[in-house]
């Protein structure tokens, strides 16, 4: 149910939806408001500031279609009101002003620039939703799910703002319900971080670590045994950069240890445990020294290419969309 306050209402009352996506988004939250609540003073208040949002929309819509949806969303909520003896403002659409453009302050700049996209991005992520829809049938098919491509290719993005608001919203694991472990980036201590992630609050941190990586190195079972004690439910371990395992650890028990204890966790029989980790393809060649970890990283891999001109398109104009920018003719091209 979706609650506002008067405060709420003044702060949005005057400013237009700047984008058919925002106004569409505010209908149906109206619709679902509707359905769930008593029809207050509130209520109308919130109808009336959605119609003089959306008219004032219409200086920013130039389709045809948009505009002939939004009007719709506008006599239905007139009509609305006047049925229930409401005041209603004209609900009808301004007409298109070319030179009008949103000022948009920088905390609303729809693009995330060089930085990897993080999950409170999602909303902002396009353009890969084919390499998505793949990972999530992997999900379905394997336990590990390996997300290889060239640097820079946009592989965290992938998992981040593409995959795992997937797996939270919908719950397309095997086996629910889950645990979804916080990042893990393996360093030059890989057992470490391993150790630090599962820390108990309230324990003493150095000397359980310490305990914990070593026994990390004399039990490959120990992570596992360690999830299902702490858990007692299936666990999703993201692993980012897991090629820093070659470029930073130098310890090689240690690299063999960490992989170990990874491998037997994706394959338990206990409980359905998921590993997502990213890795860079020019350091694939490095497996060849853990030939079970490897077969299994080659039939759970999901190749990340370069992205294609339709793919780049949708990337850079749907995130505008959002908040009403607009590119010009062929500039995107």
């Amino acid at each position: 149910m979706i609650k506002r306050n008067s405060s709420q209402l003044q702060t949005e009352e005057m400013i237009p939806f700047m984008s058919f996506r925002s106004l569409s988004d505010a209908h149906r939250e109206l619709m679902q408001e509707r359905r769930d609540v008593v029809e207050t003073a509130v209520f109308w208040q919130t109808v009336t500031t959605f119609i003089q949002r959306a008219e004032a929309a219409g200086a920013y819509l130039d389709r045809d279609e948009d505009r002939q949806t939004a009007q719709t969303y506008l006599d239905y909520w007139g009509n609305h009101l006047f049925r229930a003896g409401q005041d209603s403002p004209s609900a009808i659409l301004a007409p298109f002003d070319v030179n009008t453009q949103p000022e948009l302050p920088d905390e609303l700049c729809p693009y995330v620039g060089l930085d990897a996209f993080q999950e409170s991005d999602s909303h902002l992520f396009f353009g890969r939703s084919a390499l998505v829809k793949q990972m999530l049938a992997q999900c379905q098919a394997s336990r590990l799910i390996a997300v290889v491509g060239s640097s820079g290719v946009g592989k965290s993005s992938l998992v981040f703002a593409g995959l795992l608001p997937q797996l939270r919203e919908y719950g397309r694991l095997p086996s629910e319900p889950r645990t979804i472990f916080p990042l893990l980036v393996p360093g030059s201590t890989p057992l470490t971080h391993l150790a630090r992630l599962l820390q108990p609050k309230g324990v003493d941190g150095a000397d359980w670590m310490i305990e914990h990586v070593v026994k990390f190195q004399e039990n490959p079972d120990h992570l596992l045994n360690l999830v299902n004690a702490r858990t007692g439910e299936t666990a999703v371990f993201i692993i980012d950069q897991f090629e820093e395992l070659f470029t930073l650890c130098h310890d090689a028990a240690e690299r063999q240890a960490f992989i170990e204890n990874v491998f037997r966790l994706v394959n338990s029989r206990s409980q359905q445990h998921s590993v997502i980790l990213t890795m860079r393809t020019d350091y694939e060649s490095y497996l060849v020294k853990y030939p079970l970890f490897q077969a299994l990283m080659s039939q759970s891999e999901v190749r990340v290419g370069p992205m294609s001109a339709a793919e780049l398109r949708e990337a850079i104009e749907k995130p505008a969309d959002l908040v009403g920018l607009k590119f010009e003719e062929g500039l995107v091209e």
